[in-house]
């Protein structure tokens, strides 16, 4: 296995990169949406799989809780309920219940590397406010 070294400057600066070009794509989002990125719907593909939940989804859920007041809870389900929104990209699923749904409008899922820990993230304009981790924030 080879590793690959960059400096925490030039990670950065390749961080902020990415966020650009979400932040862009997000302000084309129109009311009302949710969209998948390819490297998010790649994941969740490879993750049902491991799984065995091969036709699941995955479900996005806001909970009450963490540093800033509201967390996000992303989990493999094999089925959907009757008032479940749905999402698509590359035959990856993503549900959302409605209440959740209010919190995510206009959002983006992407699958995020950072050093040597991944996870998807949520990329929003509907939070004022984020924790220091990244795992809560408030609206």
């Amino acid at each position: 296995m080879t590793l690959i070294s960059i400096n925490q400057k030039q990670y950065k600066k390749t961080e902020t990169k990415i966020r650009k070009k979400l932040l862009i794509k997000l302000s084309k989002i129109k009311n009302d949406n949710f969209t998948i990125s390819k490297d998010a719907a790649k994941q969740i593909l490879i993750k049902l799989k491991k799984h065995n939940k091969i036709n699941g989804f995955l479900r996005i859920s806001v909970h009450s809780g963490g540093c800033a007041g509201l967390n996000y809870k992303f989990r493999l389900k094999k089925q959907r309920k009757k008032n479940d929104h749905i999402f698509s990209t590359l035959s990856a699923h993503v549900i959302i219940d409605h209440k959740s749904f209010n919190f995510l409008k206009n959002s983006i899922l992407h699958w995020h590397i950072q050093n040597m820990k991944s996870s998807f993230i949520i990329i929003t304009k509907n939070k004022n406010q984020q924790c220091s981790c990244g795992k809560s924030f408030a609206i």
